[in-house]
């Protein structure tokens, strides 16, 4: 995070430097090199069952606000070189940016089968994205990320003059509303999932230093588009000691 922290600091004198460091070790996106035999299925498209992971900043306009665009440009690049290298350090696979959220895919069909570990992967990362926020703003701005999984359709959608690889399906809709209802700094996701990997989860210490806990809410939430049947829902919570 020290490159995002840098430009937070001082966007104007270290973002020469933050983009030069940045450019060394940074390629394009290259997934396709990196699964091949998934070239020609996704022309077709495929069905998968996969874990979804969506994180974005709150509240990212303040700190952006007195900013150039093209300020917030150069910020999102680094913030999105940072961010997606925890994301792919525990198998995971951005597939969008959207504004400063992103979106990334664990399991299917980057993946042979999505298991249980494969949630467990999923989880940790969101803790490690969560911490790389909170040091690199220090509490000012937080990070809400929301986690589901589901059977989703991954292939190319729109007009041939501009064809899109992108992800259709219900658990989509409903990462949208859970991270909607995402407090800042929390990890929100369905109770059912939770469950599955709650005795092996690891808790990670925020820089703050606060008290981490975890907690079912009180509340059920009933997520516009999914479903009829109510949300339980568990998230991460910072209280003082």
């Amino acid at each position: 995070m020290r490159l995002m922290k840098e430009y937070i600091n001082n966007p104007v004198n270290n973002l020469r430097k933050a983009l030069n460091v940045l450019n060394e070790g940074i390629s394009e996106p290259e997934v396709f090199k990196k699964f091949p035999d998934l070239e020609e299925p996704l022309k077709i498209g495929i069905q998968a069952n996969c874990i979804l992971l969506m994180c974005d900043l709150s509240p990212f306009s303040d700190i952006t606000k007195n900013w150039e665009p093209k300020q917030i440009k150069d910020f999102l690049d680094i913030y999105y070189a940072e961010m997606v290298e925890i994301i792919t350090s525990y198998g995971g696979i951005v597939e969008k940016y959207i504004g400063d959220a992103i979106l990334a895919v664990f399991g299917e069909p980057f993946a042979e089968k999505t298991t249980k570990e494969t949630l467990l992967r999923t989880f940790n990362a969101a803790q490690d994205l969560t911490v790389a926020v909170e040091r690199a703003f220090g509490g000012e701005v937080e990070l809400k990320t929301a986690i589901t999984f589901g059977s989703c359709f991954f292939g190319y959608t729109g007009h041939r003059e501009h064809r899109e690889l992108t992800i259709i399906g219900t658990p989509l809709t409903e990462l949208f509303r859970l991270e909607n209802a995402c407090p800042s700094g929390a990890i929100i996701m369905p109770a059912v999932l939770f469950n599955n990997i709650r005795s092996e989860i690891r808790i990670l210490p925020p820089y703050s230093n606060y008290h981490v806990e975890w907690f079912i809410s009180n509340d059920t939430l009933q997520l516009k588009g999914v479903g009829s049947v109510p949300v339980n829902i568990f998230m991460r919570t910072d209280t003082l000691p």
